[in-house]
């Protein structure tokens, strides 16, 4: 099961991931896993560390994602607050092109930045 077809079109899912890690450099690395409990598949590629700090400097120490890689979580709030603000904008509570600085005034750094370019990681 390495591959997926997914609108007639078979996607080779560990060159896929070889391209974004490895060729173009877009990700240092991931781990992807899909399936159920009677058909499931698992793949990790690309670097799971790239240099340590020993002593004040830093040196190359490569270290591979592996089976058993651990991850830290902290990136998925941005998922979250994505979903709160696509069901706020769903209720026409915010739309995409507010600005964050009018929105809430702590944010007057960000006053001529939308949602959007917030969303999208994007500033003015």
């Amino acid at each position: 099961m390495d591959t997926l077809t997914l609108n007639e079109q078979t996607l080779d899912l560990p060159s896929g991931l070889q391209k974004l890690t490895e060729e173009l450099g877009m990700l240092s690395g991931l781990s992807l896993s899909f399936g159920n409990a009677a058909q499931h598949e698992s793949f990790a590629m690309g670097m799971a560390q790239e240099a340590s700090r020993q002593k004040g400097e830093f040196s190359k120490d490569a270290k591979p994602i592996t089976s058993s890689s651990l991850y830290d979580l902290a990136s998925l709030t941005k998922l979250f607050t994505a979903v709160a603000v696509l069901q706020l904008n769903q209720r026409g509570k915010l739309r995409f092109d507010d600005l964050l600085g009018h929105i809430d005034k702590r944010f007057h750094a960000l006053r001529d930045t939308t949602i959007f370019d917030v969303l999208s990681y994007q500033a003015v």
